[in-house]
């Protein structure tokens, strides 16, 4: 999707001048930033179930099912955009149990 706003840009940019690209910039600068600002309003992560967090959040990037030290299956999942990632493990019953990294401003 973000592709789509990037080529949009450009292609509004060669006929238009500046001004479209910087409009499209903006809007994709929004929406990322939404994402953050979404788990920032959620609040304590731990707790909360997979369902909740990706009603609320959208579907992760990546999402896995693994087993931890000790055995136990756990879930994977990392959400991410271009200014903010986080990574959080779910247990077997779909409740957060950790939050691995949280990063914003990354690029």
């Amino acid at each position: 999707m973000i592709e789509f706003f990037i080529l949009l840009g450009i292609l509004l940019g060669l006929g238009g001048g500046l001004i479209p690209i910087l409009v499209v910039l903006l809007l994709i600068r929004n929406k990322r930033k939404r994402l953050n600002e979404k788990f920032i309003s959620l609040g304590s992560l731990i707790g909360r179930t997979y369902t909740e967090i990706v009603l609320y959040c959208g579907s992760p990037e990546t999402n896995m099912m693994r087993r931890d030290s000790y055995g136990n299956i756990i879930r994977e999942c990392e959400w991410r955009d271009y200014e903010f990632r986080i990574t959080l493990f779910f247990d077997k019953d779909g409740y957060c149990i950790s939050i691995g990294n949280q990063t914003s401003g990354y690029y």
